[in-house]
């Protein structure tokens, strides 16, 4: 029933494609803009560092630093302070990407994996300072903003901890202890190349090799989300243009609030004052659109990790970032 499901959804969007032909290429022109202008320059140079530091296994020196601090705020073991660090530094889906990779090199074991990829996999600093902050939402400290976003997901994974260590029935939070033993019972056939000594340049190589496929995954991604977002706001009349907005913005983020950003009033439906375009735009930044559940799946497509278990997780962030929200912005 699924697969009749999701190919009926393949069908419609053909038979959209052919009768908006115009919509379909101004979306697909947003996309591609979107991806060449800001995701690669942004992304791709930390996947290529991030894939070469961990094929010539430097990330042991770099988890010694931060596993004091990490195994304090998150009670991750020390293999899993890397991908923390490079997620929250470079953003939705590095961080999915570097858990998957360790977990494939059996340096961490799934249900590590699973929990690094309920708070270290975000929309980047930059974006969230620059772009959300100061273009789209114009607060007087736009930090403000990445700091909600960080917060929600620190808080989000410590329930996550909660609820795992109750289903398990131990009680309390899911500790470091629990981490190793995970590791030691993983069965995923571990990645033949993870035990590998790495020539510099042949490092080099296959990082960037890696990272441009991954970077075109990603691209194919943002220009069909960007599409469909487009479709979304032909489809809806005027004067539920915010209703547009908000499914343009679960569908594609930055596409979404750009559009909610140049609102000021809607006649006929509830007034989108400034108050309530922040709430909506953090809690759709924190959600991170399908866009970017379809992009974290691509990158774990090749493990047992559950893109469920990831949406649920991200879902339940986006309300803890509004409710933060609320409160650091005293709306």
């Amino acid at each position: 029933m699924r697969r009749k499901t999701f190919i009926f959804v393949i069908v419609s969007m053909i038979v959209l494609f052919t009768i908006m032909p115009t919509v379909v290429s101004e979306g697909a022109k947003d996309g591609l803009l979107l991806w060449f202008m800001a995701i690669v320059p942004s992304l791709l140079p930390f996947m290529i560092l991030s894939n070469i530091l961990i094929k010539m296994k430097v990330t042991k020196y770099i988890n010694r630093f931060f596993k004091p601090l990490f195994g304090i705020i998150f009670g991750v073991s020390a293999e899993g302070s890397y991908p923390i660090l490079i997620g929250f530094l470079a953003g939705c889906p590095v961080g999915a990407k570097t858990t998957a990779q360790l977990y494939k090199n059996k340096d961490i074991g799934r249900e590590e994996a699973q929990y690094l990829l309920t708070f270290c996999n975000n929309l980047s600093p930059m974006f969230l300072i620059e772009f959300i902050g100061v273009k789209c939402l114009d607060v007087k400290r736009p930090f403000l903003v990445l700091a909600v976003a960080a917060g929600s997901a620190i808080i989000n994974a410590w329930l996550y901890r909660v609820m795992s260590a109750k289903k398990k029935c131990s009680g309390g939070i899911a500790k470091v202890e629990d981490w190793r033993k995970d590791k030691k019972d993983c069965d995923i056939k571990k990645d033949e190349t993870s035990d590998k000594n790495y020539p510099t340049m042949e490092a080099v190589d296959e990082s960037i090799g890696e990272s441009c496929e991954t970077i075109l995954k990603i691209g194919g991604y943002i220009i069909l989300f960007s599409i469909i977002t487009s479709i979304i706001e032909y489809i809806i009349p005027v004067k539920y243009s915010i209703i547009g907005c908000i499914l343009a913005g679960i569908a594609e983020v930055s596409t979404g609030v750009m559009q909610i950003a140049g609102l000021n009033g809607l006649s006929g439906i509830l007034l989108f004052n400034t108050e309530m375009k922040t709430l909506i735009t953090i809690g759709l930044c924190a959600f991170g659109g399908i866009s970017s559940v379809a992009q974290t799946y691509s990158v774990i497509s090749d493990t047992n990790l559950s893109i469920k278990d990831y949406m649920t997780a991200k879902i339940r962030q986006a309300f803890i970032a509004v409710v933060l929200a609320l409160l650091v912005f005293r709306i």
